[in-house]
């Protein structure tokens, strides 16, 4: 009980450090995806689905090249469900306004604090958590920029430090639930961020590194299966919408560093690896 109260102290502290960043930085949605993530949010609120009129070219070359049309609103590509849905239904309280795609940052961002207080007690000592959890709660970079700018980050970091925690919980005592709760957790971090499956050889090659992991194979079996029974849903949704489970962010992330300028996704274009065939392509992946 004293954990969760300290816990739950945590959380309000960041909020209260969110708030007073809102008042101090706060001038306007200062980024596309603040503005994109409300829009869409209010798609989905007024009943017109996960979809959007506001397109990047390069998402439009995209659609085009696999046949898909786009008038007044069309599907959702470079943007993320579980962004969107909690945008939405705090737009059911703060109403379509900049405040609601604040508070869902500033919200996951206090959860995010609380939530690496009780996983840092749990793998390792509670005054670890507690160091750790303060300088989350306090870090001027997502008080006074990515909480306020809108982005996803928050929310996956929320998240991936959720199934970190059950990942290694899951390791050391094992568990059915648990190893099923953990595939949870990762579909989750899909629908958080889809380069999640960017971070995940490590954890489905655990029987290679992890002596624990070895011959687990059925709670093995179960972590997957939780993955697929969140994750694959939704990418099958995708690939109906617009034909892909995913949008090429790998490529046009390395765009920004290595052709088409600094925005390439204003050009509309199409990219494959065969633009990538650079020695600067290492470079920017290290």
């Amino acid at each position: 009980r004293a954990r969760l109260a300290a816990a739950g102290a945590l959380f309000g502290l960041t909020l209260l450090l969110g708030a007073l960043s809102r008042r101090l930085y706060f001038f306007g949605g200062g980024s596309f995806e603040f503005c994109h993530y409300s829009e869409i949010a209010d798609n989905l609120r007024s009943g017109r689905g996960f979809s959007t009129s506001t397109y990047y070219p390069m998402t439009l070359a995209t659609l085009a090249d696999k046949g898909v049309a786009v008038e007044v609103r069309g599907p959702v590509v470079d943007r993320f469900p579980l962004q969107a849905g909690w945008v939405a239904l705090l737009q059911l309280v703060f109403g379509r306004a900049d405040a609601a795609a604040v508070a869902a940052n500033v919200l996951a961002h206090g959860a995010w604090t609380a939530a690496l207080f009780l996983a840092g007690g749990w793998l390792f000592t509670p005054s670890v958590g507690l160091t750790a959890a303060l300088l989350m709660a306090s870090h001027p970079m997502l008080l006074a920029g990515v909480d306020l700018y809108g982005y996803p980050d928050v929310l996956f970091g929320f998240m991936f430090l959720g199934m970190n925690a059950l990942f290694f919980r899951w390791l050391e005592s094992g568990g059915s639930r648990l190893a099923f709760a953990t595939g949870v957790a990762a579909g989750l971090c899909y629908l958080a961020r889809y380069s999640l499956p960017l971070l995940l050889p490590p954890y489905l090659l655990a029987p290679l590194w992890a002596p624990q992991a070895r011959g687990r194979w059925r709670e093995i079996g179960l972590l997957l299966t939780g993955l697929l029974v969140t994750a694959l849903p939704w990418a099958v949704f995708n690939a109906l919408s617009w034909g892909g489970a995913s949008p090429p962010l790998l490529l046009w992330n390395l765009a920004a560093e290595t052709i088409g300028g600094s925005l390439p996704w204003c050009d509309y274009r199409t990219l494959a690896l065969s633009d990538f065939m650079s020695l600067a392509v290492p470079a920017a992946l290290a």
